[in-house]
């Protein structure tokens, strides 16, 4: 029933005037039915709101679920594109770099150790021969040929007394 056709009903009870003092049997149930139809409509309005709101509701899970299923594929591309983040896998990269790390350091000084070396064979100075004018009067050994390569087999082995 409508609101519309209620308020008819309700507005026809003219039939009740003329019995008698208004209090008829007929009349409480016209009363009671009317009462009825009311809180009927009332009831049908509160469960077409809770329709609504259990649609917005479901559309909202809907949502949330399609969300997630996106989320759960770009979570999937990740792990394919870059593999799974391992515990062990991070340790043992990061015991690598301290390796890495030592070997630099290592390699750090016997490069300056073989730069010294090639530094003393490189400067002419250290070829140059100079007179003697001793008792032996001839050419002065120059610092190379004093040394014989024993700069170069020193940085080679790693001594840093060279």
């Amino acid at each position: 029933m409508s609101k519309e056709r209620l308020e008819e009903i309700k507005n026809s009870n003219y039939f009740f005037l003329g019995l008698r003092n208004g209090k008829t049997e007929l009349e409480k149930n016209w009363r009671f039915l009317i009462q009825q139809a009311e809180e009927k409509i009332q009831l049908e309005e509160r469960v077409k709101e809770l329709d609504d709101a259990v649609y917005a509701i479901n559309e909202a899970y809907r949502q949330e679920r399609l969300y997630n299923e996106k989320l759960e594929k770009e979570n999937q591309l990740i792990e394919d594109m870059y593999g799974r983040c391992d515990v062990d896998w991070l340790i043992e990269q990061a015991e690598r770099v301290q390796d890495l790390k030592i070997m630099l350091k290592i390699l750090g000084k016997q490069n300056q150790r073989y730069k010294q070396a090639l530094e003393f064979y490189a400067d002419p100075e250290n070829h140059d021969r100079e007179v003697d004018y001793g008792k032996d009067s001839g050419l002065k050994k120059s610092n190379v040929d004093i040394d014989r390569g024993f700069k170069a087999r020193q940085a080679i082995k790693g001594d840093t007394n060279a």
